[in-house]
């Protein structure tokens, strides 16, 4: 019975040692995995920050521009009365005796424009012949043996 007791408690003793070698074990990952953790929540916690200043850098923005768009459209009425009273302007210069002759006047000198274009066309068509023809007399005068008839008619 000593024998068996001493041998019991032996394995006692054995189940002992390795439960505490697997506590050991168990509390080693446990704090493993708490720094993990640890590490991941302070990542996460700079990410947030990084996103919140992110999102403060553009929130300012927005301000600015809600600001700008504001103002913008505060202007708008002033801009369509500007705009009605240039409108005004217009139809009364458009429809004066003044621009009515101003208007006649163009349509006349666009007429006599084309007609000149036509009249400088012509006349460079007469000078390219009158320089064709320079050219044959020239020839003539330079070759008098050859072209002796051609002398006495220059």
């Amino acid at each position: 019975e000593v024998h068996d007791t001493a041998t019991g408690m032996l394995a006692l003793r054995e189940e002992v040692k390795c439960g505490r070698d697997t506590t050991a074990a168990s509390v080693q990952a446990l704090h493993e995995e708490v720094k993990c953790g640890r590490d991941t929540t302070a990542a996460s916690v700079q990410a947030l920050h990084e996103e919140v200043k992110h999102t403060h850098e553009t929130t300012a923005a927005l301000g600015e521009e809600v600001k700008l768009t504001r103002e913008a459209t505060a202007s708008i009425p002033a801009f369509r009365e500007e705009i009605s009273m240039l409108s005004a302007e217009l139809r009364r210069l458009t429809s004066s005796e003044e621009y009515m002759k101003v208007q006649l006047r163009l349509r006349e000198l666009e007429v006599e424009n084309v007609r000149l274009r036509e009249q400088v066309r012509n006349l460079r068509t007469e000078v390219a012949a009158l320089q064709e023809e320079i050219d044959k007399t020239t020839v003539k005068v330079a070759n008098p043996a050859k072209y002796g008839e051609g002398l006495e008619k220059v």
